[in-house]
């Protein structure tokens, strides 16, 4: 058995094991449903099919004897259905280390692609291979982070029964471009907070991951505002040097691209760069404080 578990039983007498963590906590029997609350006082000794009870003037009344199955039963919560040990997602470095491998070299490759505008009929090998190359890292980012935050909303669900924000949920308004910005850090912000309702006297890490969490909100807001004025700037400058352009000319409609435009690409980079930082502090924050309320092993 799990050293982090404990051996307890139901007021019907089955055999169950629960986290060590949820003793004083209102639990469930998934045999007969029926809801107690176990305290260290009720923690048992794993029996063996076939012993019986002592007999004899002097022994107590006992129960019926109750023959415990080979692999007791799980504790379920109640109110939230079967309960199973909460475990720390193993891939949150490596899923924080190919943001910041997107981000980075995603900069280069954004201001080659607005200078090559100016030459559109040189060919940038080396744009090329970046352009490849960061799709290839690109996509598991992206899966990486939808798995960790529909894993992190139904861990809580599941094993504290958190209710504000469903894994579902979580996971589909993850898609909605611009606004995913948004709304990860609300939601991790949301969890953060969920985990810290206990005091950081008891964990005391919560109060920093709410605080990441809170950062990484605000920050997630200013991206996404910058992000859709650059979105709308570059499309303005697009239409208009189409409008210039005249049938079968050769010269760069894109060649007049003035001074603001590359101002707020510039900002737009620093701020991208201070985005995937605080992004990668919450992630390794809140999942920290959220799975030690979770009962989870380090």
């Amino acid at each position: 058995m799990d050293p982090n578990n404990v051996l307890i039983r139901c007021p019907a007498g089955h055999e169950l094991q629960a986290a060590r963590t949820d003793l004083g906590k209102t639990l469930s029997c998934p045999i007969c449903n029926m809801t107690f609350t176990p305290t260290a006082a009720d923690e048992q000794t794993p029996t063996s099919p076939g012993l019986t009870q002592p007999s004899g003037p002097q022994s107590q009344p006992q129960t019926p004897p109750y023959t415990p199955p080979t692999t007791p039963h799980e504790v379920g919560y109640a109110g939230s259905g079967l309960g199973r040990p909460a475990f720390r997602p193993a891939y949150a470095g490596w899923l924080v280390g190919l943001w910041i491998a997107v981000t980075f070299l995603s900069i280069p490759l954004n201001f080659m692609q607005f200078s090559g505008m100016q030459n559109p009929q040189a060919i940038n090998p080396v744009q090329t291979f970046g352009s490849c190359f960061l799709l290839i890292i690109a996509v598991p980012a992206v899966v990486l982070h939808l798995m960790w935050i529909y894993r992190i909303h139904d861990d809580a669900r599941r094993t504290r029964g958190y209710q504000e924000v469903s894994p579902g949920l979580a996971l589909g308004l993850s898609f909605i471009p611009m606004f995913n910005y948004i709304w990860t850090g609300w939601t991790m912000k949301k969890l953060a907070a969920f985990a810290a309702r206990e005091g950081d006297a008891q964990f005391p890490r919560s109060s920093v991951g709410l605080r990441a969490a809170t950062r990484c909100f605000h920050i997630g807001i200013a991206v996404a505002v910058v992000s859709c004025i650059a979105g709308i700037a570059g499309g303005v400058i697009g239409f208009q040097a189409a409008m210039r352009a005249a049938p079968g000319s050769v010269v760069n409609p894109f060649a007049d691209i003035g001074p603001g435009f590359w101002l707020l690409m510039v900002f737009s980079t620093v701020l991208s760069v201070v985005g995937v930082f605080v992004y990668a502090w919450a992630v390794l924050k809140v999942q920290a404080s959220l799975y030690d309320y979770l009962g989870a092993p380090s």
